[in-house]
């Protein structure tokens, strides 16, 4: 919540230099950690250092999100779009790599395991120093649109009142100096607090999409069949393979749904809460959640949705909003998402109790 009401203090340049080279040095963190706890029995010691670049990596995240979410929000749907699916296809990448690992490193686990997580890491570094590259030297000063946005963004944030003078020229008219003056109308909570209001149910339909799939996903659904390792393997593929998807029909999808029916797909959504409770508490009640066939069907509902869902919320809330507070607008967005996220992490926890 701190980064949508406070995360625009900061110019996006700063913002994306600071996450990138912070997730440069936790890449490289996480991969001694790999590497030392296989020669070293120190667990307490490298429990300690892991979760702290843990942190560092929440942290980095957190602020690369703020600033590429909002700059998204502030350039409109499509853009907006292109950041989802590009979070899908990053979770479809790294699935891709941990599948071939697994494939190919089956000998000594300790081992195995160690050079899996080393691998990723190091895709991780180099892939966080390519999109440093795109992004500095490529797309923030190269293309003409985005250039105008960044400077028009950082302007309004070096100067409020310039901001607001903006949100008032439709109204030029009846245009006051007191109107100019309030403290109230360029507040960071003020402007946190309108875009929410404009954003309408927005919010609500991304938090409920991802605390919904995070409830089920992955948690009920290894209870399924928890012997059965490479049956598991293939329904988390097909969720992310169908995730991307989703997020990709979004941006073809989305002009044909109006934004304020999307709540009601949100809502439906809860019913895959009982459907995965009842494939592992009671599998031979239905052939939907008893069966294989059923339960990658499942499983593929659940991942279009989430995708589809996610991306449209997140396509219409900034767009919503007056065009100077949608870098705020996309970072509440965000914020949802996360909150989302975790709120469903917890619920998840519940229904294992």
């Amino acid at each position: 919540m701190g980064l949508a009401v406070f995360g625009n203090i900061f110019p996006i340049e700063s913002r994306m230099w600071a996450s990138n080279v912070g997730s440069g040095l936790y890449c490289l963190a996480l991969l001694a950690c790999a590497v030392a706890s296989y020669f070293m029995d120190a667990v307490n010691t490298m429990f300690a250092l892991t979760m702290l670049a843990l942190v560092a990596m929440a942290f980095f995240g957190s602020l690369m999100q703020s600033a590429v979410i909002g700059l998204a929000g502030r350039m409109g749907p499509k853009v907006s779009a292109a950041v989802m699916f590009g979070f899908g296809m990053s979770g479809l990448t790294v699935f891709a790599l941990s599948v071939i690992g697994v494939l190919v490193l089956d000998s000594n686990y300790k081992f195995s395991s160690m050079v899996q997580a080393a691998t990723l890491f190091v895709f991780s570094g180099v892939y966080t120093a390519v999109s440093t590259w795109v992004y500095h030297f490529c797309f923030s000063c190269r293309i003409e649109e985005v250039v105008d946005v960044l400077t028009t963004l950082e302007e309004e944030r070096s100067n409020p009142m310039l901001a607001r003078v903006r949100s008032l020229q439709c109204n030029a008219g009846n245009l006051r100096a007191n109107d100019l003056m309030q403290p109230e109308h360029t507040s960071q909570l003020a402007t946190f607090s309108a875009a929410m209001r404009q954003m309408g149910s927005q919010p609500f339909n991304v938090w409920l999409t991802f605390a919904v799939t995070m409830t089920v996903f992955p948690s009920v659904m290894h209870q399924w069949a928890p012997d059965r390792i490479v049956f598991l393997q293939l329904l988390t593929g097909c969720f992310q393979v169908f995730d991307v998807s989703g997020r990709y029909l979004a941006d073809a999808l989305a002009s044909y749904l109006p934004s304020s029916r999307l709540w009601m797909l949100s809502i439906l959504r809860i019913l895959f809460v009982p459907a995965f409770l009842l494939g592992q508490w009671r599998p031979q009640s239905c052939f939907l959640w008893g069966s294989d066939t059923g339960r990658v069907l499942l499983v593929v509902l659940l991942a279009l949705s989430h995708g589809f869902i996610g991306a449209c919320a997140m396509m219409y809330g900034p767009s919503q909003c007056d065009t100077e507070i949608r870098e705020t607008a996309g970072l509440s967005m965000g914020c949802a998402m996360v909150i989302g996220i975790f709120s469903g992490s917890l619920l998840a926890l519940l229904t294992q109790l």
